[in-house]
């Protein structure tokens, strides 16, 4: 019986199951089709979980917290839930009450309730590491239908940050824009292709070599359907003062790409 449903094209139907043993709180996999993973490793079977211990179930970063046991009175007036915080440092969650992250010791940290769009100094996206995290992993074992998925979810994010103004970390963004323009060479579509450019756009970057790379196989009609949104880009670039040296072979690209379409 599934109590607790996510809705995540990683997880399976009846995924994982928390259990209480007496004073232990154990977590055991039910032989899901993606696993979970417990503080980076992936387990079999059940395990005993730690206060602090990080759980990874598709693309969700849970943690699990013990709540200090509390007298009645002291509990008046108090919240009865604790509250999360991000490392401020390497991005990951952990309980606020404890003094400093589980995973690379650092005081620093964000305050939030939530899990969902925190980002720390440098554009780092808690949920968008996680999405890319995923993706790069779903795209290499071509499971192109959750590829899909994944990406428009990842579109919402990138979309949100870059109306915002909030910075977004490069190589995230690089690894996010090298899967949607692969899934356009596999569908044969130029739709997430075109999405990347403008997206870049928007923020007057050049894309990765690597994210361009794939538009080359894409079949020549296709290719050519680009040619407006390659224009545009090439266009935010020079306004924004031209590519930096390390990304002008990109850059090369992109004005050969609009040539080539006739833009």
């Amino acid at each position: 019986m599934c109590h607790v449903t996510i809705e995540d094209p990683l997880v399976s139907r009846q995924h994982a199951r928390i259990m209480a043993n007496g004073g232990h709180i154990v977590l055991e996999d039910l032989d899901s089709r993606n696993g979970t993973i417990v503080n980076g490793r992936a387990i079999t079977g059940a395990v005993d979980l730690a206060d602090g211990d990080r759980i990874r179930i598709g693309t969700l970063d849970l943690v699990y917290s013990r709540a200090p046991e509390r007298s009645r009175e002291h509990q008046v007036g108090r919240r009865t839930t604790g509250f999360m915080c991000h490392c401020a440092e390497c991005g990951a969650p952990y309980p606020g009450e404890s003094l400093a992250c589980p995973q690379c010791g650092t005081s620093l940290r964000v305050d939030d309730e939530t899990l969902s769009g925190i980002a720390s100094d440098g554009g780092r996206n808690v949920t968008l590491a996680v999405l890319t995290e995923v993706i790069q992993q779903t795209v290499a074992m071509r499971r192109w239908d959750d590829v899909e998925r994944l990406l428009r979810r990842a579109r919402v994010s990138i979309e949100t940050l870059t109306a915002s103004g909030q910075p977004l970390d490069r190589t995230q963004l690089d690894a996010v824009g090298e899967a949607a323009i692969r899934l356009a060479v596999e569908r044969g579509q130029a739709d997430w292709a075109g999405w990347v450019l403008t997206i870049y756009a928007a923020l007057r970057q050049v894309p990765g070599e690597a994210v361009l790379q794939p538009i080359d196989l894409m079949p020549e009609p296709i290719r050519n359907e680009l040619g407006v949104q390659a224009d545009r880009l090439a266009q935010a670039i020079a306004a924004g003062g031209g590519p930096p040296p390390e990304d002008l072979a990109s850059y090369v690209r992109i004005r050969a790409l609009r040539a080539h379409s006739g833009a």
